[in-house]
């Protein structure tokens, strides 16, 4: 029976021959093919994932994924807005105020009373994963947060006592029964009870006009970036005017010159990816064409052409490439997800996790891996492909270089000289290692620059504080409360008598401003403010008054922070009627409206404005501001707050302790938040966990790929080191039958070895100076918390380690030759031509 072969088959079965012949070449281009793939999977991951987390998280920060929303409308304006057929819009929802739920054991959370029909709860992001919507007049749905915070299980048929504030500021007490929940979100701004339509009819009056001013509409469009424009077309098509609508703040469009920056940023990353593959999936192409190139020249002798020899190389890279980029893939999406969580620690936290699975993560890795191994192996096929039967005979891996004649040359000169027989391999290798070694530095450099001390000042000026929740709250207006009470302290006093308290207090008044430059200044910094509060500001700057916050501070605590103009005298300060301003010594747009030395009438007295202070937000706390924009800020000191204000609750306390009393006073205050749900404690502890996790984040991938590119770099030396020594056996044993003794060979081989990593030395030394000093010093010092110091022991750690590598590499290649007579290798390479 005759079977006949095609050129394929032949070719095929010629390639996978040549894949078994040469296992430690495959193997090498597997796990450079992998690594390749590893960091352009983990950067895609965790671009791709980065950017789905921040935009839900966004999304669930502003309350849900509505692009427009239009508050307080009338019920004809309702259903003009809800019919209206304009292309744009996808989806509507509607719902209805209540109020607020006021139980005791809600206060850390704003938890709203409202009706909403199905779309609007889908669009909040809270909608029942388990039971429904509210039908019946006293069914409720609500999370899982507010179940818990109000002790009930989490099942259906539960009854629900709820005390609630209508939006008139009426108080009402009702009960309910539980027809749905969801798990909570907790950086959603409030929580939602659901009620069902029925009950507000019920409770209001069956007529309409009673819900006039509580409805309000959530819609989803097509084009987010063009939502505001979307909302007027609305209003215009139904001639509605004066209706107050709210676009989506999630997404924000990104100027020019972020956008430039991004892609050049990505641009620069993946151009490094692609470099560092290429310098060793090139080497091993070029190393393993050298070696084989009598194989490919006998081919043409027997009649293959350049077309067929290039198909055969590519036949034997498509197996190899599958194994490289399926593992590639495989552990790139894994490390991708091992490192989002601890990145959005420091920023978003960990609970806006989105793990993104989009085919552009793997069909964008697959086509860049593709691409660097096409580009890698071009110049190796080409030699192939073009070599003539005669020249591949002649071929051998030597080439010599030219120097000038000496009486004599020793073994130094001589390991000199052979280094750069190839010099496009070892400007491979060589870049490759102080690519991996200049990344790892300048991470270090970024990590290490993070300073502790500046990142605890801008957030704490004690060891601890202490205060109601409301006070780091942005949703829940503060009221005075008994939270902190005297009795804490006190106890705080028993366990460590040294330990320095100092408290503050906090109150909203109102300012008289006579003079005319102060006058000019308030008009000048709202002239643009926003029309929300543009007719209540008319009317303040009309009556000549603004609102103050005013804070009452201890001078010690006043020390530790900016005082950015003026002179603060803390005697002064104690004893006299004097204030200083909030500014911002780092906001050149904010401005401070006193001047120093001007007067200020607070109430009934009058002070006078010593300096302009910057204080940490955490120490001032998150107040709603009451008629924003028009607020000034006013720091005076506990005696002078205490005449103006009688006898006020405790806003916040400091608490500086010594160290060896840390552990008692963590224990004593954990019990008061035991006993205490609404007391709120901060420690430099907790901010220098924050900080770490901070600091992990910012190196993190810059850790991850110096070690990969230096994984690439090291297997690039090595491969290339020992195909040199194994290629150079005919040379050896020249070199032994003149004379050359194993001592001298092996001085030469290690001396060889160590001019390689000596250049990789002394040029990483080179780059990481110059760009330490330049480059990711003017990155380090736009962080506000970052100084920058250079260091060199990561360099030289690593440097080591490629200086061990050079030592202990072409010892145990040269010691499997060893105990061979000189004829039997010489036999060897005989019969092997």
């Amino acid at each position: 029976m005759k079977i006949s072969l095609t050129e394929n088959d032949i070719l095929r079965h010629l390639s996978f021959r040549k894949l078994k012949l040469n296992p430690l070449k495959n193997i090498i281009l597997v796990i450079s093919i992998f690594l390749t793939t590893v960091l352009f999977t983990s950067v895609f991951t965790i671009a791709l994932s980065l950017n789905k987390s921040i935009e839900i998280s966004a999304l669930r920060q502003v309350g849900g994924e509505a692009d427009i929303s239009f508050k307080y409308l009338t019920y004809e304006a309702e259903k003009k807005i809800a019919s209206n057929d304009n292309k744009n819009i996808k989806k509507v929802g509607k719902s209805i105020i209540l109020g607020l739920a006021n139980n005791s054991s809600l206060i850390e959370r704003q938890c709203e009373m409202r009706y909403a029909d199905d779309e609007y709860a889908k669009m909040s992001f809270d909608y029942p994963t388990k039971g429904q919507m509210p039908k019946e007049k006293r069914e409720i749905a609500t999370d899982t947060l507010v179940l818990d915070m109000l002790g009930i299980p989490h099942k259906l048929g539960e009854k629900v006592e709820l005390e609630f504030v209508d939006i008139n500021g009426n108080p009402h007490e009702d009960k309910f029964v539980l027809c749905g929940f969801w798990e909570a979100d907790k950086i959603a701004p409030a929580s939602q009870i659901w009620m069902s339509k029925e009950y507000l009819k019920g409770y209001w009056s069956s007529d309409n006009k009673e819900l006039n001013g509580l409805r309000m509409l959530s819609i989803k469009t097509d084009n987010k970036y063009d939502s505001k424009k979307i909302a007027k077309e609305i209003l215009e098509e139904e001639r509605l005017q004066n209706i107050d609508f709210n676009t989506s703040g999630a997404y924000s469009e990104i100027s020019s010159t972020e956008k430039i920056n991004i892609m050049l940023a990505l641009g620069g990353m993946f151009f490094f990816i692609i470099l560092s593959g290429y310098l060793i999936i090139s080497n091993i192409y070029q190393i393993s064409i050298v070696k084989e190139i009598n194989f490919y020249g006998s081919l043409k002798l027997i009649g293959a052409t350049s077309r067929q020899i290039k198909k055969l190389l590519y036949v034997q890279t498509v197996p190899v490439a599958i194994v490289g980029v399926s593992l590639g893939l495989i552990m790139g999406y894994l490390i991708g997800y091992l490192l989002l969580p601890p990145i959005l620690d420091s920023s978003l936290g960990r609970e806006s996790l989105n793990m993104s699975m989009s085919p552009i993560i793997f069909i964008g890795s697959i086509l860049c891996t593709i691409f660097t191994v096409w580009i890698s192996s071009r110049k190796a096929l080409k030699v192939a492909s073009k070599v003539s039967p005669i020249n591949a005979s002649k071929y051998f891996d030597s080439n010599f270089v030219k120097h000038k004649n000496r009486k004599y040359i020793n073994i130094s000169r001589l390991s000199w000289i052979n280094l750069f027989r190839h010099k496009k391999r070892v400007i491979m290798v060589i870049c490759s290692l102080v690519m991996s070694t200049v990344l790892f530095e300048s991470t270090y450099l970024i990590g290490n620059s993070f300073d502790l001390d500046k990142y605890i000042e801008t957030k704490m000026v004690s060891d601890y504080s202490l205060s109601d929740y409301c006070v780091s709250s942005y949703t829940r207006k503060y009221e005075p409360n008994n939270t902190v009470t005297l009795d804490m302290l006190s106890q705080i006093k028993a366990i460590n008598s040294n330990a320095q308290i100092s408290n503050m207090y906090f109150d909203i008044d109102t300012v008289s401003f006579d003079d005319q430059d102060v006058y000019d200044k308030v008009i000048r910094k709202n002239k643009n403010s926003n029309k929300e509060y543009e007719e209540e500001v008319e009317k303040l700057i009309s009556k000549k008054i603004m609102q103050a916050k005013v804070y009452g501070i201890d001078a010690d605590i006043i020390n530790k922070c900016a005082i950015f103009s003026g002179e603060f005298s803390p005697k002064e300060f104690e004893h006299e009627n004097y204030v200083l301003a909030i500014g911002y010594d780092d906001d050149s747009d904010y401005e401070v409206i006193y001047e120093i030395g001007d007067k200020v009438k607070i109430k009934n007295s009058i002070y006078t404005v010593m300096g302009y202070v910057d204080i940490p937000d955490t120490v001032l706390g998150s107040i709603p501001e009451e008629s924003a924009p028009l607020t000034q800020g006013f720091v005076m000191s506990t005696n002078s707050f205490m005449k103006l204000h009688g006898e006020p609750s405790i806003y916040q306390s400091f608490i500086n302790v010594s160290d060896n009393k840390n552990r008692k006073i963590q224990k004593l205050l954990n019990e008061f938040q035991k006993d205490n749900a609404n007391l709120d404690v901060k420690s430099k502890q907790t901010y220098a966990r924050e900080f770490q996790m901070q600091i992990f984040s910012q190196t993190a991938l810059g850790y991850m790929m110096s070690i990969i590119v230096g994984l690439i770099g090291i297997m690039n030396y090595i491969n290339t080191a020992a195909s040199s020594i194994i290629s150079r056996r005919h040379e050896f044993v020249i070199l032994h039958s003149i004379g050359m003794t194993k001592r001298q060979l092996k001085n030469m081989l290690l001396l060889e070895n160590i001019y390689i990593v000596s250049l990789v030395s002394i040029f990483s030394i080179m780059l990481s100076s110059v760009l330490g000093r330049t480059f990711v010093k003017s990155i380090i010092e736009t962080s506000w918390c970052s100084s920058y110091r250079f260091a060199v022991w990561p360099l030289f750690a690593v440097l080591l380690l490629y200086f061990g590598i050079s030592i202990i590499m072409p010892l145990l290649l040269i010691k499997n030759q060893e105990g061979e007579s000189i004829v039997f290798r010489m036999k060897q390479l005989t019969d092997s031509y």
